[in-house]
């Protein structure tokens, strides 16, 4: 039996066996049997929607030999997950590039369809998200850089250039998450030759520096187009905004990380202007002088 023919085999009998269950409302499949790109040690991925009540499970299982991983989830954790992460990640990615292949509930195939639409805000918002990740990585890069840690400062410098060729390719465009690296070499000679530098060229201290210094550069250039929606926030409210004022908005609650570093970064570059207010507590006492942000 060729290989191909035995994912087949033992998606099929996933498939049914989950069919089967009275509580299945959808499965989802993603992943390399969807892509195309099968290799001899690939799985096969499912979400499997339940009708269970506070279901968040990974469950796995084998059949012809093939392993399965499947995410077993109740309807309103599936939900609530879906409308509280970036769109872009892996969650996305999942939808977008995978196939509903068995459904009973109306809400679960609308919102499935709803995101096999990648606007351009969601692009936006991820590219803040990214950046996020991006700058606190190269933050404790040039630490461990500084105090002499190279072969550590080294490691968490191919963390960066993965989220800047993640970054690359999500303000062109794509959603990208499992092989970002080789998809933007292949697109883009300018991160292949950095790639080349951060691997190949020189000592490990000079190719760390040297990688940073370049990520650095782009930023500069790019911070005001990355940070569009931030801006934007900022100019629509109606007095100035700590970094909490954005984190804690509707509108940037959904980036599960700090974005301190990202609107230093825009103030460093003269995109938003700091400034201060006086914090004071419950019963009108001066505490602190809070810094602000305005445009």
């Amino acid at each position: 039996m060729s290989k191909i023919r035995e994912y087949q085999k033992a998606y099929e009998k996933a498939l049914q066996s989950f069919r089967g269950c009275s509580h299945t409302l959808a499965v989802i499949v993603y992943g390399s049997i969807v892509n195309g790109d099968i290799w001899q040690e690939s799985d096969i991925d499912f979400i499997v929607v339940t009708s269970e009540k506070d279901k968040m499970e990974i469950l796995y299982t084998k059949a012809y030999g093939i392993y399965m991983h499947i995410k077993y989830i109740s309807k309103e954790k599936f939900i609530n997950n879906f409308e509280s992460i970036v769109k872009g990640g892996t969650f996305h990615k999942a939808f977008s590039s995978g196939k509903l292949v068995y459904c009973n509930d109306c809400s679960i195939e609308e919102l499935f369809h709803s995101t096999r639409f990648y606007s351009d805000r969601d692009r936006k918002i991820r590219n803040i998200d990214i950046l996020s990740e991006m700058l606190n990585l190269m933050h404790y890069a040039k630490k461990f850089y500084f105090t002499k840690k190279y072969e550590t400062a080294y490691e968490l410098t191919l963390l960066v250039f993965k989220n800047f060729a993640r970054l690359n390719m999500n303000l062109s465009g794509y959603i990208t998450d499992k092989d970002v690296i080789s998809i933007a070499i292949n697109m883009n000679s300018s991160i292949e030759n950095l790639f080349k530098t951060l691997v190949y060229d020189g000592d490990l201290e000079d190719r760390i520096i040297t990688t940073l210094k370049y990520i650095e550069s782009f930023i500069e250039k790019n911070i005001a187009e990355i940070t569009e929606p931030i801006v934007e926030f900022i100019k629509n409210s109606k007095e100035a905004c700590s970094v909490m004022d954005i984190q804690e908005s509707k509108e940037f609650n959904c980036i599960n990380k700090d974005l301190s570093l990202v609107i230093h970064e825009m103030a460093k570059n003269k995109v938003v202007w700091e400034n201060t207010r006086d914090y004071k507590t419950q019963n009108g006492e001066f505490l602190i002088h809070e810094i602000v942000y305005s445009v």
